[in-house]
């Protein structure tokens, strides 16, 4: 294998998609093969290994062209489209793409332009499902959506998942002390601020749990702002269940303090409605923080036996088991040794040995349906 060329539109180690990326970019050079990463030209960055992808479109392939141009998919991308189109073997990675209606709902009208984007998006992929070799979704639940839309050759490879780093014992003392000693429980929740994450919800579990064990508890969200009346509603939401005051904001936190958050907290609850890997999960296992998440969309593959799995949005339920969790040491010791388990499986590692068994056409561990052994 001579080349082995990524794009994404954007490639940050901070995103889940930008790490797996880079990390692939890792193991493909340890391996002993050419990897190259391009992405947007207003995301390249001189001196680093961020390449403008208009230098891959506007030139011809000389001397040593790919064996492989990989392309990562999360929303609409024309440049996508093109280079599906370039010479070499095509993969495809489908990261998800949020179906549009979760962003038209009554009250919400401001972001029905990010509900027609994704739906263009879910289009646009559709339309290209005869042009890739290869077709990967990063779960099963993508990888089931793929061969749906009538992609070929469908597997499922997960994203690389800093679990070392997680389950390491480094923490920020300060901050750690600090969550401990401002509330006897802490909860927290990972993700955008965008309404399929239904945080309206977990900020609802606040109010259940403050209803019917007392005050002394903080709800911590750790994400992006996408949508600032968005965000005022869930503000608006904490204020009318009495509780904002026990509500932590932290925007764009830096690794250490992400992963001391999860390590202080009783539990990590997700309401979400639609996700298709939920990489904030596996974090938490590693880092041994107890899951409690609502079974949607690719939640359920990704905690395996791991953590607690509701099937609804269960808000009271949650509430109790956060209580549980916070009171019975056995009961939460259990919970995060089973957790580690299940994180155990994304270590780097076994994700490494799926990609390279791939790319040289071997059949790895995959299932006879084609889904990818952890």
């Amino acid at each position: 294998m001579s080349k082995v060329i990524q794009y994404h539109p954007a490639i940050l180690e901070a995103d889940a998609i930008g790490y797996s990326i880079t990390s692939l970019h890792a193991v493909l050079r340890a391996a002993g093969i050419v990897s190259e990463l391009y992405c947007a030209d207003d995301k390249a960055r001189p001196f680093t290994d961020l390449k403008p992808v208009s230098a891959l479109l506007n030139q011809p392939i000389q001397d040593q062209p790919p064996d492989t141009i990989i392309i990562h998919y999360s929303f609409y991308d024309d440049v996508a489209l093109r280079l599906a189109q370039l010479p070499g073997r095509k993969i495809l990675v489908y990261h998800n793409i949020t179906p549009g209606h979760f962003f038209h709902r009554p009250g919400m009208e401001q972001m029905a332009w990010l509900g027609d984007a994704c739906n263009a998006a879910r289009a646009q992929l559709a339309s290209m499902q005869h042009m890739f070799d290869i077709s990967i979704g990063d779960s099963d639940f993508n990888a089931a959506e793929l061969r749906q839309l009538g992609f070929r050759n469908v597997t499922t490879i997960p994203v690389f998942v800093n679990t070392q780093f997680f389950s390491a014992d480094l923490l920020d003392i300060a901050t750690y002390n600090a969550i401990r000693g401002h509330a006897a429980t802490n909860i927290a929740f990972i993700g955008r601020f965008v309404p399929n994450k239904a945080i309206e919800d977990v900020i609802t579990v606040l109010a259940q749990y403050k209803r019917m064990f007392g005050a002394d508890i903080n709800l911590h969200l750790i994400g992006k702002i996408w949508d600032q009346p968005y965000f005022s509603s869930l503000l608006a939401h904490g204020a009318q269940h009495g509780v904002l005051d026990l509500i932590r904001t932290h925007i764009a936190l830096e690794p250490l303090k992400l992963k001391t958050i999860l390590t202080a907290a009783d539990a990590f609850v997700s309401m979400s409605q639609h996700e298709g890997f939920m990489v904030p999960v596996i974090e938490a296992f590693a880092a041994g923080c107890p899951v409690i998440a609502r079974a949607a969309g690719a939640v359920g593959d990704t905690m395996g036996d791991g953590g607690f799995l509701l099937p609804d949005a269960d808000t009271q339920t949650a509430a109790a088991l956060v209580r549980m969790l916070s009171l019975d040491g056995e009961l939460r010791a259990r919970v995060i040794a089973g957790q580690r388990r299940r994180a155990f499986h994304f270590r780097t590692e076994n994700t490494a040995r799926l990609w390279l068994n791939t790319l040289h056409g071997g059949d790895g561990r995959r299932k006879p349906d084609g889904r990818a052994r952890p």
